[in-house]
C-alpha cells in the first residue's frame, strides 16, 4: 500500500504498467536486478520512486545529457531534490552543485557515466549514505549492444568501491549476450530479471521499398493523406529533415524540425510543440524521442532505414503508447545502406583520428559546448577518461598517455564491425516479404505465438500499390475491434464457457452507442471477430451447445499478455461480406443442388459467409464425403475469385496455401488444429485434385 500511495502522491499515477511494480518491489528487497522494458514500458518510474522511498542519495547513470536534464527539472516540479553533472557544467556549476551534494540537499543525482573516474565525485560520494544505483541505457556495456560506451565497463568497480548493495540496470533492448555482459561487467550475483513482451498489438508495421528518391517522396504524400492525427517522420541527415520538412510545410501540414544542428533552445521549443499538439508532425534525426511519453502518436515514418534493428524498434515503439492503433511505416531505398554505413565509420573512428584529435586538444583551446561534446573522437577520450572540462575547455589528463589508447580503442574496431553485421540482418527486415512482427520479436529472441500476425503489410499482403491506391484502414474501425478484441478476451477470463449468442448480446449492449454501424453490421462484425479467435486456437466452440470456451492456448495469450493483431482483418472481412449479396445468391443455389435442409442449410450458410469453415462442422452438419467438401471448397473458391483471392480460409484453401508455403507436417497440423489422420485424408484429396502442389515434398 506504501507504493501504491506514493504512485499517487508522489507520481500522479492511479496503477503501474506490467512488471513495474514486480521491479520496484525487487528493488526494494536489495535484489540485483536487470529491467528489459520496451519503449513506452515506464522505466524511470521503476528506479525514482524506489528512490523517494529511500533514506540515503540514489545515482542514476546515463548517456543522454538531454534526458537528464528533462527527468531532472521533472522530479523537481514534484518537489522531489534532483541535479544533473555532466561535462557541459561549467567548474562554478559543479562546484555549487558538489557543495550541496556534500551537505544532502539533493535525494536523487543524475551523472554521466564518465563521471565516476573523478576524483573529487568519488571522494564525496564516500562520504555520504549511497542507497541505491541505477543504469539506464545499460545496453552500452556491452559490444553486443546498439551504443557501446567505453565508460560503461568502470561502472562494476565503482559500485564495488563504493560498496552500493542495491544495483538495477535498465534497457529497452536487450538480446542475451548484452545481458549476460550486463551481469558480467557489474559483477551482479542472483540477479531478478524482468522483460516485457517486445510485442506490441496495436502497432502496424509496414515496410516499402523505393527505388529512388523521387518514389519516396510521392510515397509519403500518399501516406499523410490516408492517416490522420500525430506523428513523427524520421530521416537520417540534417539536410534531409529539412527537405521533408519544407515539403510537409507546401503540402499545407502543420510541421516542426529537430535536429542537432539546430540550438538547444530551439529544439526544446519544437519538442514542446509537438507534444502540447501545436504542431502536428515532426519531422527529426534519431536526435530525437528519448525520454518523451507522448500517448496519442498516432505514426512513426522512417524515411530512411535505421543502422540496427534496436534502433528501429525504438524509434517505432514511440507510436501507438496509448494502446490504440498506429501505423510504424518505413520506406526503404538501396541508398540507405550507404548512409548507416557511414555513420558507423564516422561514429567510431580509426585510431589515428582520435589521436589527432587529441594532440589538437594539447595544442590548442577547444572550449566545451553541446556540439563538440558529441564529436566522436571527443566522445571516446572522454570515455577513457583522457580529457576533462576545465573552466570550459578541454584539457589532458596528465596521468594518462595517449600511446596506451591504441589497446583500448581495438575492442572500437571490432565493435565498428559488429555494427556492420547488423546493418545487414536489418536489411533484411526492409527487403525480405516475410511477417515483420514475427522478424521483430526473434530477432529480441521471443517466440511469436501465431502462425501470422495479422498487423503488418506481409500478413495483410500489402503492397506499394495498396497503399498509392488509399487503402489504409480507418482508424476509428480498427480502433474499434481492439476494443472489441479485449471485450471478450475479459468476458472469456472471468467464466469457463459463455453462450455464444448471450456474448454477442453483451458485446452489443455494450457497443451500441456506436453511430457508424447499425445493429445488423454489429452483429456481423463480433461474429467475425469470434470466427478470428477461433481459427487462432484462442477460443473453441462447442458445436451443440453453442458454447464458447478458452483453450490452453487462449490462457496462455492472456498469461503472457499476447493479443492477436487481427483488428484489420476483422475490417477488411467486414467490408468484404457486405460485398457478398451476389456471392450469398450463388451458395443458396449451391445448397439447394446439394439437397441440405432447411436447418442445416442456414448452418452452413452461416459458416461459410464467417469464413470459418471447419472439417469437422462440415462433416458433422451435412454427412457429405471428403469429394464432396472438397468440391465445396474450390466452387467457394471460384465464386469469389472476382472479389478477392485471400479472403476464404476453408479448411482445405487453408492446408493448400500451407503446402504451397512449404510448412511441415507438424506446422500445419498445429494451425489447422487436425490429427493425423485427418491430415492423410486431406492431403491425398488435395494431391489428386490440385496439379500445381502434387510433388510438392512435406516435412516431417
Amino acid at each position: 500500500m506504501v507504493i501504491e500511495k506514493i504512485l499517487k502522491e508522489k507520481f500522479g499515477l492511479s496503477k503501474f504498467r506490467p512488471n513495474q511494480k514486480k521491479i520496484i518491489k525487487s528493488i526494494l528487497d536489495e535484489n540485483d536486478t536487470i529491467a528489459i522494458l520496451a519503449t513506452g514500458g515506464g522505466k524511470s518510474l521503476c528506479y525514482q520512486l524506489p528512490a523517494v522511498m529511500f533514506k540515503g542519495i540514489t545515482i542514476i547513470i546515463s548517456p543522454l545529457i538531454a534526458l537528464m536534464q528533462d527527468q531532472v527539472k521533472n522530479l523537481n516540479q514534484k518537489s522531489i531534490n534532483a541535479t544533473y553533472f555532466s561535462s557541459t557544467l561549467s567548474k562554478k556549476e559543479t562546484q555549487d552543485r558538489f557543495e550541496k551534494l556534500s551537505k544532502n540537499r539533493y535525494k536523487i543525482i543524475f551523472v554521466a557515466p564518465e563521471r565516476l573516474n573523478n576524483e573529487k565525485f568519488k571522494s564525496i560520494i564516500s562520504k555520504l549514505k549511497i542507497e541505491f544505483i541505477a543504469i539506464d541505457e545499460a545496453h552500452c556495456i556491452s559490444q553486443w549492444g546498439r551504443d557501446f560506451r567505453p565508460s560503461y565497463r568502470t561502472i562494476g568497480k565503482f559500485i564495488k568501491e563504493m560498496n552500493i548493495s542495491r544495483v538495477a540496470a535498465f534497457t529497452g533492448t536487450a538480446t542475451f549476450n548484452v545481458v549476460e555482459d550486463i551481469k558480467k561487467f557489474l559483477n551482479l550475483k542472483n540477479t531478478e530479471i524482468f522483460k516485457s513482451t517486445f510485442d506490441r498489438p496495436n502497432l502496424k508495421y509496414v515496410a516499402l521499398k523505393c527505388k529512388k528518391q523521387t518514389d519516396k517522396i510521392a510515397l509519403l504524400n500518399k501516406i499523410l493523406k490516408q492517416i490522420s492525427g500525430s506523428g513523427a517522420i524520421y530521416c537520417a541527415t540534417r539536410n534531409s529533415v529539412e527537405m521533408v520538412g519544407e515539403l510537409l510545410r507546401e503540402w499545407h501540414y502543420s510541421v516542426g524540425i529537430y535536429h542537432a544542428g539546430l540550438t538547444s533552445v530551439q529544439r526544446n521549443t519544437m519538442q514542446r510543440k509537438w507534444i502540447n499538439g501545436e504542431i502536428l508532425i515532426i519531422v527529426a534525426t534519431n536526435a530525437f524521442g528519448m525520454g518523451i511519453d507522448k500517448p496519442d502518436v498516432r505514426f512513426v515514418i522512417h524515411y530512411h532505414m535505421p543502422g540496427n534493428m534496436e534502433n528501429y524498434y525504438q524509434e517505432a515503439g514511440r507510436a501507438g503508447r496509448d494502446g490504440k492503433s498506429s501505423y510504424c511505416i518505413a520506406l526503404y531505398s538501396p541508398d540507405d545502406k550507404i548512409i548507416q554505413e557511414y555513420f558507423i565509420n564516422s561514429k567510431y573512428p580509426d585510431i589515428e583520428v582520435v589521436k589527432n584529435k587529441y594532440s589538437e586538444i594539447e595544442n590548442e583551446q577547444i572550449i566545451v559546448d553541446e556540439k563538440i561534446i558529441e564529436n566522436p573522437a571527443i566522445r571516446l577520450l572522454l570515455d577513457y577518461n583522457y580529457i576533462e572540462n576545465i573552466d570550459g575547455i578541454f584539457c589532458t589528463v596528465s596521468d594518462k598517455q595517449i600511446s596506451e589508447i591504441e589497446i583500448k580503442l581495438g575492442s572500437i574496431v571490432k565493435y565498428r564491425e559488429n555494427l556492420i553485421a547488423r546493418l545487414n540482418k536489418t536489411i533484411s527486415y526492409f527487403e525480405d516479404f516475410i511477417c515483420r512482427r514475427r522478424v521483430i520479436l526473434e530477432y529480441f529472441e521471443e517466440n511469436y505465438m501465431f502462425l501470422s500476425c495479422g498487423g503488418c503489410d506481409s500478413c495483410l499482403k500489402w503492397k506499394v500499390e495498396d497503399i498509392k491506391n488509399d487503402n489504409l484502414p480507418n482508424d476509428d474501425e480498427i480502433n474499434f475491434s481492439i476494443d472489441l478484441i479485449n471485450f471478450i478476451y475479459n468476458e472469456l477470463e472471468k467464466n469457463k464457457t459463455v453462450n455464444r449468442k448471450i456474448l454477442q448480446e453483451k458485446i452489443i449492449s455494450n457497443f451500441i452507442k456506436i453511430d457508424d454501424f447499425s445493429l445488423k453490421d454489429l452483429n456481423l462484425i463480433v461474429s467475425i471477430a469470434i470466427s478470428e479467435l477461433i481459427k487462432l486456437n484462442i477460443i473453441k466452440k462447442k458445436i451443440f451447445f453453442n458454447e464458447l470456451y478458452l483453450t490452453e492456448f487462449g490462457l496462455e495469450c492472456i498469461k503472457k499478455q499476447y493479443i492477436p493483431s487481427i483488428d484489420i482483418i476483422i475490417f477488411q472481412r467486414y467490408k468484404y461480406m457486405k460485398h457478398l449479396e451476389t456471392f450469398s445468391d450463388w451458395l443458396i443455389k449451391f445448397l439447394e443442388s446439394k439437397n441440405v435442409n432447411e436447418l442445416n442449410k442456414s448452418q452452413i450458410y452461416d459458416i461459410v459467409i464467417q469464413q470459418n469453415i471447419s472439417f469437422d462442422e462440415l462433416e458433422l452438419i451435412t454427412e457429405w464425403n471428403e469429394n464432396d467438401m472438397f468440391n465445396f471448397g474450390i466452387n467457394i473458391k471460384n465464386a469469389l475469385e472476382d472479389v478477392s483471392k485471400d479472403h476464404l480460409d476453408g479448411i482445405y484453401l487453408q492446408l493448400i496455401t500451407l503446402l504451397e508455403e512449404h510448412k511441415s507436417r507438424d506446422e500445419i497440423e498445429h494451425f489447422l488444429k487436425i490429427d493425423d489422420n485427418i491430415f492423410n485424408r486431406l492431403e491425398n484429396n488435395i494431391k489428386k485434385s490440385n496439379k500445381s502442389i502434387s510433388n510438392i515434398e512435406i516435412k516431417g
